[in-house]
């Protein structure tokens, strides 16, 4: 069996990051700050509230990439909750098709591309929750570090160095999961 933490290639040349506005133009710093999907609220589900998605999905990506390759993801997948990355439609539902409980699927209709300066209407975007948590780190053979969880945010810990061992019993059949402690997304 072999696992892998997937996380951002900054890189490579396909690599696409998103920001967030309400409108077509980049987001300016203003008085009073303004609401961000990192800021989302999830339920004990791991799904995000709501009224989260709602505000979310009333924003704009904003594609920060310069390729004019056909796009299969946008962003990346962190050890943040709220870092959840954007698949291709197609990819979407056949992740979600894998693994329906495990992933929940927030439609993004408003994506912006910086290079073409223009909105990204084909293919439609959705952002991938992975619900699933495992305990999936052998912490005798993976140096965890960090501290408990504060109020049920983010929870501070880390891997150091290079070594990270699974525990094969506790994702056995697994596909798709975030790490229960440290939050790494693995598959």
């Amino acid at each position: 069996m072999n696992c892998y933490e997937l996380y951002g290639d900054y890189t490579s040349e396909d690599f696409e990051s998103c920001g967030w506005s309400e409108t077509e133009e980049k987001r300016t710093p203003r008085p009073g700050g303004y609401w961000n999907p990192h800021d989302g609220r999830f339920l004990l589900d791991g799904r995000m509230h709501p009224e989260d998605q709602e505000r979310m999905s009333s924003l704009w990506v904003r594609i920060a990439g310069k390729t004019h390759k056909p796009l299969q993801v946008i962003g990346e997948f962190s050890f943040v909750q709220g870092d959840i990355a954007a698949f291709w439609q197609d990819l979407a539902f056949g992740t979600h098709e894998r693994d329906p409980e495990g992933i929940d699927l927030i439609h993004q209709p408003k994506v912006w591309s910086n290079t073409a300066n223009a909105p990204v209407t084909d293919p439609a975007f959705y952002f991938v929750n992975i619900l699933r948590r495992i305990e999936s780190w052998d912490e005798e053979k993976t140096e965890i570090i960090g501290s408990n969880p504060v109020d049920g945010y983010y929870t501070g810990f880390a891997i150091r160095g290079g070594t990270r061992v699974l525990k094969k019993s506790a994702v056995q059949g697994a596909w798709l999961w975030r790490d229960a402690k440290t939050l790494h997304v693995l598959c």
